[in-house]
């Protein structure tokens, strides 16, 4: 009976250790997890992508902060004109692009009286958020393209200076996120995607959906992650474990 006990409680013990193990195991991963995400967060920014450039309004601060590495990506080809004037002073560059999931479909791209709104979805519930009321000016056919096929047309976008991507496109972050890419996506350190958790615009991807795909491609949510936020913007950061 004396031996039995010994080795019960010798069992114990091991699987006591084992156990204080696997803990300990949980604890460093956890530790270095959040230690890379951290690494990540604070990682510095040599140069920025923005899609959804209107006539970038803020050229002049990014300026501040990443001197010339800056492109600006929009979907109006009436606003490129305005958008180079603005920008090509600071030495960024400007490209014209409608920007979607897939490439060469003929899409009717609304454009609205407060012009920032337009989008080549249709504002739904977005029109009550804004001081004027927002309405649909105009229509304009566009052909898409995506972000992965214009690259290939400006091969300037694959400098991996250019660690930082901005998404800024009405309701359709969603859908140009597809565009890119699980493998192209990879490029970029940090991630400024506005969001919203409302349909702002018609079949909108709202907030949920975009961090459970970024996630999936291996970004963590940052900054406004509680998906309590109307409309607002949502800050990822790359992963490497």
């Amino acid at each position: 009976m004396k031996e039995l006990r010994e080795l019960i409680k010798s069992k114990k013990v091991i699987k006591y250790k084992k156990f204080i193990i696997f803990i300990s195991i949980i604890v460093i991963l956890g530790f270095f997890g959040v230690l890379m995400i951290t690494k990540k967060k604070n990682s510095k920014i040599t140069g920025i992508i923005q899609i959804g450039a209107h006539t970038g309004e803020e050229a002049s601060e990014h300026y501040k902060k990443i001197g010339e590495n800056m492109v600006w990506i929009e979907a109006q080809p009436d606003k490129l004109e305005e958008l180079k004037q603005n920008v090509e002073k600071y030495g960024h560059i400007s490209i014209q692009g409608l920007l979607w999931n897939k490439s060469g479909e003929k899409k009717k791209f609304n454009v609205t009286n407060n012009s920032v709104s337009s989008s080549i979805l249709e504002p739904y519930k977005h029109i009550n958020q804004h001081g004027e009321k927002v309405k649909v000016k105009k229509q304009i056919q566009l052909e898409t393209i995506t972000y992965l096929d214009l690259v290939k047309q400006y091969p300037l976008l694959n400098d991996p200076k250019y660690n930082f991507l901005i998404l800024d496109c009405q309701g359709a972050e969603y859908e140009v996120l597809l565009g890119i890419g699980k493998e192209k996506i990879q490029q970029f350190d940090k991630l400024e995607v506005e969001i919203s958790n409302f349909e702002g615009y018609k079949n909108q991807k709202q907030q949920p959906e975009i961090t459970k795909l970024l996630k999936d491609w291996g970004y963590k949510c940052v900054d406004n992650c509680d998906n309590k936020e109307i409309h607002g913007i949502s800050n990822y950061v790359k992963i490497i474990l």
